[in-house]
């Protein structure tokens, strides 16, 4: 998955990418391997993060805990605009 946008910032447009690759995992789920993630201005690059996953480890806990029919309650960290 390639995600990308560009921003003004003074007389600089600054474009930023992300790519994501995605593997299936030993669980069953496709989880992510690894993200690239870079920001450049004028086609030169200001920064690069490169991170690496490694296998997924599945857990598993027990608890007393019950959860009951309570319905969910959506809680936006940001204003949304559709309100």
């Amino acid at each position: 998955m390639r995600l990308s946008s560009s921003r003004k910032e003074d007389a600089f447009t600054i474009d930023t990418e992300a790519t994501v690759d995605y593997m299936m995992s030993a669980h069953g789920c496709i989880l992510p391997a690894s993200v690239v993630h870079r920001e450049t201005a004028a086609e030169k690059l200001l920064t690069e993060n490169v991170f690496q996953y490694t296998p997924f480890r599945k857990f598993g806990a027990e608890s007393e805990l019950k959860f009951g029919d309570v319905p969910l309650q959506r809680q936006w960290l940001f204003e949304d605009p559709m309100r």
